[in-house]
């Protein structure tokens, strides 16, 4: 399987966190498992995990903010030989050229942003774009497991 990077790309406080949450739980409602559960931090608070879904190993991070944990994290994946990582960035500037280095550790990416609303009227609205985005990127992730992406 070719490797890929799955980017959540976007400004600060546009939900970047939130919907890459959304999307391990439902990867672990579909059969993926953590491992050596590194997971850190709990899910009111940002997220760095690796789990294995249909033989693919996922690394996780919602943390994709200037001087966060990412710039660990990243390479961290990298080193455990993930085949595929689900990460926050932002739209230019560190974070985004971290992710982009990637390329050069033979990682393809793909830069996505998660749906949102301007004002914060809708909650449950808000919830349902998070579940909707979190199936987009399992769409990918078993596209690419399949050969097909």
């Amino acid at each position: 399987m070719n490797k890929l990077v799955i980017a959540n790309v976007g400004k600060s406080c546009q939900g970047k966190s939130t919907a890459i949450k959304e999307v391990l739980l439902y990867l672990l409602k579909n059969g993926a498992k953590e491992l050596e559960k590194v997971r850190i931090g709990s899910f009111e608070e940002d997220i760095k995990t690796i789990v294995t879904y249909q033989g693919a190993k996922i690394g996780i991070e919602s943390q994709g903010d200037p001087n966060s944990r990412i710039f660990k994290s990243l390479p961290d994946f990298v080193n455990k030989k993930c085949d595929i990582i689900i990460c926050a960035c932002r739209t230019y500037g560190e974070t985004h050229e971290e992710v982009l280095e990637l390329s050069h550790d033979g990682y393809q990416v793909l830069f996505f942003s998660n749906p949102r609303f301007e004002e914060n009227y809708y909650p449950n609205a808000f919830l349902n774009l998070n579940k909707e985005y979190a199936k987009m990127v399992k769409n990918i992730i078993d596209k690419r497991i399949a050969g097909k992406l």
